[in-house]
């Protein structure tokens, strides 16, 4: 991939075949990838409370996934919200 030159924090660019790109803002990203993490969050829990009766060491896991996924959740806002002030 060619880099672009100018990049801005938002808006479009011109690609290099003469092609119109949105550039996503930092903002934009950071709110992304925390529904992303909160997205997952929510699976592991769902896959812990469908393997509690017939899995229950694994149950187990998927929780402990669960708390490590919401941790990364809350880390990445503090960090989103440092990067923005």
């Amino acid at each position: 991939m060619i880099p672009h030159q100018g990049c801005q924090e938002s808006g479009q660019n011109e690609h290099p075949e003469g092609h119109t790109v949105s550039i996503p803002t930092t903002g934009e990203t950071f709110a992304k990838l925390i529904e992303h993490i909160r997205l997952a969050q929510e699976d592991a829990a769902m896959l812990a409370h469908l393997s509690r009766d017939n899995h229950p060491d694994q149950a187990k896991m998927w929780l402990m996934i669960e708390d490590k996924m919401k941790f990364m959740g809350h880390m990445i806002a503090k960090i989103a919200t440092r990067r923005m002030h």
